[in-house]
């Protein structure tokens, strides 16, 4: 039998045979933590033209935490920074690049900045989703 805490805090999780009460335990529970954002492997750093015209979308890591969980990206703003300093945004829903943001992307040349900011993400017992860390990916030769 799985069931879902609500809240941190105290569970008393009690355990009955034949209408008994036969044991009564605590545990402490704990909020899943913020996981990380990562574009492949990368949270943040510089990419090559190519490897950053081959991603598929963002992906989202539970780093060091002990137990199987998985969280889902709802949505992220891309920010383009074009070395000649124009700047435009896309907005994309999930976690894979949708067919806007690929072209904006088709469209990035070597020394251009793109940070993906607003990166909203849900995990297991959360109501509303959670906003996370900005990636700022750099493009080089």
């Amino acid at each position: 039998m799985n069931w879902t805490v609500s809240r941190p805090g105290l569970a008393i999780i009690t355990v009955f045979v034949n209408g008994k009460e036969y044991v009564k335990q605590n545990y402490r529970v704990k909020r899943v933590p913020d996981p990380v954002i990562r574009l492949r492997t990368h949270d943040s750093g510089t990419l090559s033209l190519g490897e950053f015209k081959a991603q598929e979308g963002l992906s989202v890591f539970l780093d060091n935490f002990d137990f199987d969980a998985s969280c889902e990206i709802v949505g992220f703003t891309m920010v383009f920074v074009r070395k000649n300093s124009d700047v435009f945004d896309v907005v994309n829903k999930g976690e894979s690049f949708n067919e806007n943001t690929r072209k904006r992307m088709n469209e990035v040349q070597i020394g251009d900045t793109i940070y993906f900011e607003k990166i909203r993400c849900r995990c297991p017992g959360d109501e509303i989703p959670r906003e996370l860390n900005t990636v700022v990916i750099r493009i080089q030769s």
